[in-house]
């Protein structure tokens, strides 16, 4: 996820997991908003007191149902560990970042990296892939070769050979794909189809027309069946401790007080809306692979952070029971030189896009209408966000988070006043005659954007 700048005015945040929502109007005291009770800045000209909990209030004295009396929930977190960089930094610290990818390696050899760091790429030995500029290269001068311990190095490939005893090689010129483009090779085998299991050293080697060495380069195989799921890492610690310690656990305890039910029903129920405040963190390190993301090509860019609220959204989502858990190959946008990076994911990683997996959202969410007309109108329009219809679905058990934050507090205030204004005001029959009726299904149909 991108650091946002420093300077920068940062506008009322909704997470990804919830594009196009059908909400309802939801009533005030269905909001509970969170703030930093850590949080120690004071910005001048602001009341006194920290910014963080004076935001919450001021929303809540926002919205306020002045004939009712109901207004939203109110809950301050503060750090168990005792930590004062834990819920005040960037992202919420964790003592452990080996298990973005959900996997862990149970091989023989030796295992990369230390516990407890960066997790790193494993790469595949049924997914080897070589990739590299054509110019100057014939067939003759590739030669792809594979090494176990303890054993001699074995020749798959030899581009002035034939086709030898692996068929399973594959080594094929690619024409550049548009203008200013280059020509490439690409070399790949499926070594654990070929019989070669356990940990592999992978050498590509390519001489130039003139019969000088243009490339040699190494790189470590793992056999895919030495990968496993695992929900710690090699360290036994989650990624997440320090996220379920200081936030989803302290939330889930006033969400489950019998003391806060309404009308009888467990305020978990009847919550629709969680707000998070300037001063909460605004990422946390992902759970061993969970994307929490509804873009369908955010995989192959996204790294080991993930949202706070699109994280908290899914507090009771049960993700084994609405996707099979399995370890599959991932292709990253990662080289390393020649050898293109598979890599071992929990099929966790995979973008949570869908109303499989959100079944709230519009249809139209997730692709382009006008180029799949599965998705153009006329719409079945998605059930609303509310109690009532969220308890129909109870193992996709959502919540909407939104955050109000900006880089000084007034405009952070401003927002929630903004938010107001349009909600009353702004409204597709803005600018039309009042004998007009504005149908947003062909509008959409009619335009070219």
């Amino acid at each position: 996820m991108r650091k946002m700048a420093k300077g920068s005015l940062a506008t009322l945040i909704v997470v990804s997991l919830l594009p196009a929502i059908a909400c309802g109007k939801a009533q005030p005291d269905q909001v509970l908003v969170v703030y930093n009770a850590d949080w120690t800045e004071d910005e001048p000209g602001t009341e006194p007191g920290q910014d963080s909990q004076e935001l919450a209030c001021y929303y809540i004295a926002r919205r306020t149902d002045p004939q009712t009396g109901r207004k939203p929930y109110l809950l301050g977190l503060r750090c168990v560990h005792g930590a004062s960089d834990h819920l005040s930094g960037e992202a919420i610290k964790e003592e452990s970042a080996d298990n973005y990818l959900g996997v862990v390696y149970q091989g023989k050899g030796r295992p990369l990296g230390p516990k407890g760091k960066a997790q790193p790429w494993y790469l595949l030995s049924n997914r080897i892939e070589c990739r590299f500029p054509a110019e100057g290269i014939g067939r003759a001068g590739i030669t792809l070769s594979l090494h176990r311990a303890g054993e001699e190095e074995v020749v798959v490939f030899r581009g002035d050979r034939p086709a030898g005893e692996y068929p399973h090689v594959l080594c094929r010129y690619e024409p550049a794909p548009g203008p200013g483009e280059k020509a490439t090779w690409l070399v790949g085998m499926d070594a654990k189809r070929a019989g070669f299991d356990g940990d592999l050293s992978v050498r590509i080697a390519v001489k130039g027309a003139n019969g000088e060495r243009q490339i040699d380069e190494t790189a470590r195989y793992f056999d895919p069946d030495d990968l496993a799921f695992s929900t710690t890492g090699p360290d036994g610690i989650r990624d997440d401790q320090h996220y379920l310690d200081d936030v989803e656990t302290p939330i889930k305890a006033f969400l489950e007080d019998p003391a806060n039910a309404v009308n009888g029903r467990p305020l978990k129920e009847h919550i629709l809306y969680i707000v998070l405040c300037h001063g909460l963190p605004r990422t946390v390190c992902r759970t061993y692979g969970i994307a929490q993301s509804a873009v369908p090509a955010s995989y192959s860019d996204s790294g080991n952070l993930v949202s706070l609220g699109g994280r908290l959204e899914m507090a009771y989502y049960d993700l084994e029971a609405v996707r099979q858990l399995r370890v599959m190959p991932l292709r990253l946008n990662k080289t390393f030189g020649a050898f293109q990076c598979w890599v071992p994911a929990a099929s966790y990683y995979l973008p949570l896009a869908g109303r499989q997996y959100q079944p709230y959202a519009h249809p139209s969410a997730y692709g382009d209408f006008r180029k799949n007309p599965g998705l153009a109108p006329p719409w079945d329009e998605p059930p609303p966000f509310t109690s009532e219809s969220r308890s129909r679905f109870p193992r996709r058990f959502l919540y909407v988070c939104s955050r109000v934050d900006a880089a000084r507090l007034e405009d952070a205030k401003h927002q929630i006043d903004a938010a107001e204004y349009a909600e009353h005001y702004l409204t597709p029959w803005m600018g039309l005659s009042a004998r007009w009726e504005w149908d947003g299904a062909a509008a959409l149909a009619d335009t070219a954007d």
